[in-house]
């Protein structure tokens, strides 16, 4: 039989329910089991957990399970693209006896429409540095109209397409780097995404693609000293920095 109980909602903090997902323990370690959700209760998927400098991803029903070295109190933080970072701090004892559920609010960010057809507009956006690199023609790009071209919303479709990429066990990745079995380095909108899949981002929302496959044609503005970056990146810009232009 299920017990019910009343529990408040503190959105961008915790929540501590009934434990809901079987935990394991140690002598000298503590577990902290919990789930990670927005604001209409859908579970977020790839969340980054960190507990005591250890971190873990939640699964695609909002899942974490993290153990951590015996304390009074720990310090938690839950993070994800798109949504408001949380930081947290709760009794071990709580933390080892409950589920934690961790809500967080979407970012909700009103932007000026503004009229991008004149270059010289565009020129004021994010989208300078990707029409300065696209005219140096090193590494491979793929414009607003190639990808409208595709009637998808998958961007895997489109890029499948491109020189020197190959899809491995549904995976995208550089033909160069099969044998490595590993994926490239993602940026969005400026800044590196780790962890982040590809069609995590809608098709329809994206402007340019740049796709660079070894280190030696890697604009520096995207070194950052990740290995990762060893099996190729790729560099999405949506239609957001346009939006935050000034005319």
């Amino acid at each position: 039989m299920m017990m019910e109980m009343t529990r408040p909602i503190l959105f961008g903090c915790l929540v501590v329910a009934a434990a809901l997902l079987p935990r394991a323990g140690a002598a000298q370690n503590l577990s902290v089991v919990g789930i990670v959700r927005d604001t209409a209760g859908i579970p977020i998927a790839r969340a980054e957990v960190t507990v005591m400098g250890r971190t873990v991803f939640s699964d695609s029903l909002g899942r974490f399970f993290i153990s951590h070295t015996l304390t009074d109190s720990i310090r938690m933080s839950v993070r994800r693209m798109g949504y408001e970072s949380s930081s947290f701090t709760l009794s071990a004892d709580d933390a080892e006896k409950n589920t934690v559920d961790v809500v967080l609010r979407r970012f909700a960010t009103t932007l000026e429409a503004v009229n991008v057809e004149a270059m010289e507009l565009r020129s004021k956006t994010a989208l300078r540095g990707f029409d300065e690199r696209r005219e140096r023609g090193v590494g491979v790009f793929v414009g607003r109209k190639e990808i409208e071209s595709h009637n998808t919303r998958l961007l895997s479709d489109v890029l499948r397409q491109q020189r020197g990429v190959v899809m491995n066990k549904g995976v995208l990745r550089f033909a160069a780097y099969q044998s490595r079995n590993c994926t490239p380095m993602l940026w969005l909108d400026g800044q590196q995404a780790p962890g982040m899949s590809l069609d995590a981002v809608s098709a329809t929302d994206v402007e340019g693609v740049e796709l660079y496959q070894s280190l030696s044609t890697l604009p520096p503005e995207f070194h950052r000293g990740n290995q990762q970056m060893e099996c190729g990146t790729i560099v999405l810009w949506t239609k957001r920095p346009i939006l935050e232009a000034k005319p």
